[in-house]
Formats: structure tokens, sequence, C-alpha cells
């Protein structure tokens, strides 16, 4: 009894030493990539003894023997004595062909569990992630934005060939209105992968800051030529139809960006205003309703809808509105 304790103690024994290993990978793994390989080497290591230990040992089963009632050991076969069985047996044998088909499953399973596990965890860009890179963008959301672009451009030496750190550094020059210096960074990312759409977009946004809008609608379009779900893109592109008194065309983005179930309240006033003027009233009223669903405080949608509707229903708009403009509620 106190042998098969101690045994057993010995194999748990790999289980602790496999959750100190994962603990130390969880603590560290963002020093250097080498300790997060050992860590998980040796967690799987260790995991992998704990198995064999279990497989390996024999565990005595008490039966009653058949003849004078007397329980007898009888030892239960380990991994290994199954995989010498096998291949000493005979293969028409219908029970080791069962064997060896569930063998095979249960290693085909275990090898595809574990090559989903491994693209989960190493398939991540941001899993090893440069601490330089990590600064920044810590920085970044800090709003330390001279700090963040120190470390982007370290990031940007470590790594030359990513061009998401462009287009984040680009967008720390972006905030702090260095268009010019933004729009260097949106290109180098483009150089790289010429149909990044962040970097396409980006780099729209900073000639509508610009107001070189004609350009801005080029190099904006040619995201939705192959993402056409960019709901961004669909709605800068309309702004900057608006900007140029183009409103057919501003509208035809818009409702773009709506059809693929972007809401915002100023995108549904906007596309109600251009039909308004357009003269489908019908149409503007269902946008205006839509936009106080999304801004119950908008104080211009309820003058217009008193102005659009029956006096009856309208009247019901104007009294809002005049409560908004008078601070008081129902």
């Amino acid at each position: 009894m106190g042998k098969a304790s101690n045994e057993l103690h010995a194999t748990n024994r790999w289980l602790y030493i496999a959750g100190i290993f994962l603990l130390l990978w969880a603590l560290f793994w963002s020093v250097d990539e080498l300790v997060m390989y050992i860590c998980l080497g040796g967690a799987a290591f260790s995991v992998a003894q704990y198995l064999i230990k279990n497989w390996d040992k024999k565990i005595p089963v008490q039966r009653r023997h058949a003849d004078d009632g007397r329980k007898k050991e009888t030892p239960v076969e380990g991994f290994g004595d199954l995989i010498k069985k096998l291949s000493q047996a005979n293969p028409a044998d219908a029970a080791v062909r069962s064997k060896i088909v569930t063998l095979i499953l249960g290693a085909s399973i275990s090898f595809v569990v574990l090559i989903i596990v491994l693209g989960v965890v190493f398939g991540d860009d941001d899993f090893v992630q440069s601490p330089n890179l990590q600064r920044a963008r810590d920085f970044y959301y800090n709003n330390q934005y001279d700090s963040a672009a120190h470390y982007y451009g370290l990031a940007a030496l470590e790594d030359s060939d990513n061009p998401d750190i462009y287009v984040e550094h680009g967008n720390v020059l972006f905030v702090t209105k260095r268009y010019d210096q933004a729009l260097s960074l949106y290109n180098q990312a483009l150089t790289i992968d010429e149909r990044h759409s962040d970097a396409q977009y980006n780099k729209g946004l900073v000639y509508f800051e610009q107001k070189r809008y004609r350009e801005a609608i080029r190099i904006t379009t040619n995201i939705l030529y192959f993402d056409p779900s960019y709901f961004q893109a669909m709605l800068l592109v309309g702004d900057c139809h608006y900007n140029l008194n183009e409103p057919d065309s501003a509208l035809r983005f818009y409702e773009g960006a709506y059809v693929n179930n972007y809401r915002s309240s100023q995108l549904t006033h906007m596309m109600a205003y251009l039909y308004d003027n357009r003269g489908d009233q019908k149409r503007a009223i269902e946008l205006y309703r839509e936009t106080i669903n999304l801004d119950s405080a908008n104080v211009d949608v309820y003058e217009r809808l008193a102005e659009l509707l029956p006096p009856q229903e309208g009247n019901w708009y104007r009294t809002r509105a005049a409560q908004l403009k008078q601070g008081t509620d129902w």
C-alpha cells in the first residue's frame, strides 16, 4: 500500500512541475522569446512524463478466483505492453485490428489538436511582441504621443517589414496634425503591402484634412474594390463628395455604409437631410425618426419633423423641441 502511494505521488509530481512551468510562462513570456519556449517545452515534457508513468505502471485489480473464491491480483497491461502485444499479434485478428484502428484514430486526433493549439499560440502576431512596440502602444493609448512616436520608430527598426507598425506610427503623427509625416509613413506601409486597407484609409483621412478631396476619394475608393464592406471608407468618400457639393454621390456612399449595417445618429441625420433636400420626404421622415431613436436630444430633428408631419402629430415634436431647448423633461 505504501509503495503504491509513493508511486502515485511520484507520478503526480510531474503535474505539479508542469503547473510550475506554466506559471513561469505566464509571468515571464513577454521578457524573452527563449524563456517562453523553455517554459512551454518544460510543461509539455512534464505532462508527457505524467502520461507515460500512468500508462506504464501496472495497477492491481482484484478479481474473484473461479475455483476457491479467493481474490487474486491481476496486473492491467501498460501502454508499452499493449504495443508489444500488437507487434506480435496476428493482423487478421478482428480484436487486434480494432485496437490498431483505435490507436491510429487517437493519434490522429491528438495530432490535429496539437496543431490547432500551436497555431493559436504561435500564430498570433501580438503573442510575441517586441517591448518597444508594446511601449509605443501603451504611450499612444495614454495620449503620450511624443513618447509613442519614439518607440514606434525603434519598433520599426526591429521589424522593418511590418506595415502595421508604420500605420500605427502614422496614426500618432496624424492625431498631432503632422500630416505630411503621417502621409510618409502610410506610404511606407503601402510599399510593403499595397492593399493594406488601414494604410489606404488613413492616407485618405490625411488628404481629407488637407482638403484634397479628389485625392482622398481616389485612394479610399481603392479599398472598396477589395473590401466592399469597409464602411469607414464609404463614409469618408461620402464626406468628400458632400464637401465637393455633390450630394447625390455622397448619398450613394452613405447608403452603402447604411446597408452594411453601420448606424449612427450622424449618418442617419445626414442621409435624412439629403433625402429631404432631394424632395423625398417619406424617406427623410423615416431617417429623422431613426435619428431620434439613436439620439433623443437632437433638437433640430424634432423641429424638422414638426414641419414635415401633419399638425396633430407634428405638435408633439414641436413641444418636445421646446422642452429640450428649455432643458426640461417630459
